[in-house]
């Protein structure tokens, strides 16, 4: 439906409060310089382009609000010019994103990184405008830029969030800002698998984790209780050792002494004494073979 041409002699709408619709937001104004020689040119011969509205829904759920959808920078220019721009509103029907895209992407000296990175913030993954289209996202993307640089761009928009602006200024190519998102990608990967493991080792320190503790400190706790279990059990299979090396030195009345020492249970003492003695001995090598197992297996 072709575009409604809208008089604003009688100021039916104040073109200079509205809000601009955030796709459109995202492609960046010129500068001040340029501003102003528009803001003469303006002077001289009036607007010639008018200022592009439309309604657009800019809170899901909340009924839509005429927008400014092309012209920022033109009405930014007539605001220094002190001239009221004319403006055309689009039809209800009119595909706002296209439109965006159409306007922005042909008339503006944008690279390929550019236009990536600006479709990646107005549509990351996972995520729609109120009221898009899903045909019109593909529409932006297979005419303006390779899906593959788009992809690239919204790996970017996830992991480094804070290059997304320079690429968009140009002052960053999108390769660059790739490389790093790709590198922090994997850097994120590897402390989700990190954290997987410090939650089946040390639940309580995970929980900490991004509280109290950052993951290193917490992964270095761990290991700290691993030292100390690993040193107490080697304490105690030695303490075994020299007691059985001890019992093996005696024999006879000695060892009955030593077997009454360690035998606790009175119900112990309802068989012979030797023969208690030698159920405490047996105990001992079991335990001692038991401690050893286990420091072997912590060890590996």
């Amino acid at each position: 439906m072709t575009p409604e041409k809208m008089p604003t002699t009688d100021n039916l709408v104040d073109v200079f409060t509205l809000p601009v619709h955030p796709f459109s937001a995202m492609f960046p104004m010129l500068d001040d310089e340029r501003l102003d020689e528009m803001a003469e040119r303006i002077k001289q011969n009036g607007l010639i382009y008018p200022v592009a509205l439309g309604k657009v829904a800019l809170v899901e759920g909340e009924p839509p609000v005429l927008c400014v959808i092309d012209g920022r920078n033109r009405i930014e220019a007539c605001k220094r010019a002190g001239v009221t721009p004319d403006y055309i509103v689009l039809a209800d029907d009119e595909d706002l994103d296209a439109y965006i895209a159409d306007m922005n992407f042909e008339r503006r000296s944008l690279s390929k990184g550019q236009r990536a990175m600006l479709i990646a913030v107005g549509y990351p993954e996972q995520r729609t405008y109120p009221g898009q289209k899903s045909e019109s996202r593909k529409a932006i993307v297979s005419k303006s830029i390779s899906s593959a640089r788009v992809s690239q761009a919204r790996a970017v928009l996830r992991y480094c969030s804070h290059y997304v602006d320079l690429v968009i200024a140009g002052s960053m190519g999108l390769d660059a800002a790739y490389e790093e998102a790709t590198r922090l990608k994997a850097e994120a990967q590897d402390r989700d698998l990190r954290i997987e493991k410090l939650r089946a080792e040390a639940p309580d320190l995970a929980a900490l984790v991004g509280e109290t503790l950052t993951l290193a400190a917490a992964e270095e706790a761990v290991r700290e209780r691993h030292r100390q279990a690993e040193c107490t059990l080697r304490e105690t299979v030695q303490l075994v050792d020299d007691m059985d090396a001890l019992i093996a030195r005696m024999s006879g009345e000695q060892a009955l002494v030593i077997a009454k020492r360690y035998v606790t249970k009175r119900d112990h003492f309802n068989t012979p004494v030797p023969e208690a003695a030698a159920l405490w001995i047996a105990a001992l090598d079991r335990l001692k073979d038991a401690l050893r197992e286990g420091t072997q297996g912590d060890a590996s």
